[in-house]
């Protein structure tokens, strides 16, 4: 278990970060920040000599698909197209999706 932290901290921190926090934010944060910092240190007393070392070397290079034509019904485009709300030639006209 780490070191527990002081409602003192959590002010000098609050102080720092320009913060004006209520007695009841101070008790708060004070628990909060206690119980990440158990957490921290529940995982440095993890042991790690067991864990298998996990390499990335088949990554040293790219990984490329082959790419694959899928065929599509010119029926289904043609449908689409036909019942799209807004359209001009063989455009189909949809929302902005940037703004300017």
């Amino acid at each position: 278990m780490s070191k527990k932290i002081t409602i003192a901290e959590v002010r000098k921190t609050a102080e720092l970060a320009r913060i004006k926090l209520t007695k009841k934010e101070e008790e708060k944060f004070t628990q909060d920040l206690d119980k990440i910092l158990n957490l921290f240190a529940d995982i440095q007393e993890a042991q790690l000599n067991k864990v298998e070392k996990f390499d990335h070397y088949y990554l040293n290079k790219n990984q490329l698909r082959s790419d694959q034509v899928l065929e599509r019904e010119e029926g289904l485009i043609k449908g689409i197209k036909e019942n799209f709300p807004q359209k001009k030639d063989d455009y189909l006209k949809v929302k902005a999706v940037l703004k300017k």
